[in-house]
């Protein structure tokens, strides 16, 4: 990926900003940074004014401009957002930005076959309304590093399809979509995810039943009450 600024290289977007930017370890060996001052050439690419910047990729819109406020931590933050696609088929290349940097996903585990399915299509349709909110990832369980991500998060082939949650920075919580993967809607995946954010969903854990109470001096634990 790359990021170009259009415009002089005296003013003080360029001087303070996307220098600042270019040199800040969260993003400068990720992108190649360029400079060019041309009006035209910004136009073409989608700055409708100078100075300008311009993100560019190889997924989803090849060309976006940037549109926040011209400070370094908007920008780093631009960069980072639109550094992913609006629906990632997970593989090697995605470990960083979900893992690395923490960032809750929203995970679609389904076969191959149904990849034309209808609720293979709504959820794709979530992640475009939902864009920003969380990551929206589909993976099978079968193969290579998504096998390995099946294994991690608890997902058997004979699971699928099914929808799970996953929140790197909490400790690794897993929750699991309780409706139906085959009906799903939009708002279904909405409210899935406006209650992830607001804490009213509750974490799977691979755990026996907790063991009625008793006078016992020897006490079990699982892992629903350690």
């Amino acid at each position: 990926m790359a990021v170009a600024f259009f415009g002089e290289t005296s003013s003080r977007e360029y001087t303070e900003v996307f220098l600042n930017v270019a040199r800040n370890p969260t993003v400068a060996e990720k992108f190649q940074f360029y400079h060019l001052n041309d009006k035209e050439c910004a136009s073409q690419n989608g700055a409708s004014a100078t100075p300008g910047l311009v993100l560019f990729r190889r997924f989803d819109t090849p060309r976006v401009p940037f549109t926040g406020n011209w400070e370094t931590t908007p920008v780093i933050d631009f960069m980072v957002a639109q550094s992913v696609p609006t629906l990632i088929d997970f593989s090697e290349d995605y470990i960083e930005p979900i893992f690395g940097q923490r960032k809750a996903a929203v995970f679609l585990f389904r076969s191959k076959s149904d990849e034309g399915s209808d609720y293979v299509k709504v959820f794709t349709e979530a992640s475009q309304q939902l864009r920003g909110q969380i990551l929206f990832v589909v993976s099978g369980v079968t193969e290579g590093i998504q096998q390995r991500l099946g294994e991690f998060i608890g997902v058997e082939e004979k699971d699928l399809p099914t929808l799970r949650l996953l929140d790197p920075a909490d400790g690794m919580k897993k929750f699991n979509y309780q409706g139906s993967v085959q009906s799903l809607t939009v708002d279904n995946i909405r409210q899935f995810v406006d209650d992830f954010q607001n804490k009213r969903l509750q974490a799977f854990l691979k755990s026996e039943e907790i063991p009625a109470e008793s006078n016992d001096p020897l006490k079990i634990i699982v892992g629903k009450n350690f």
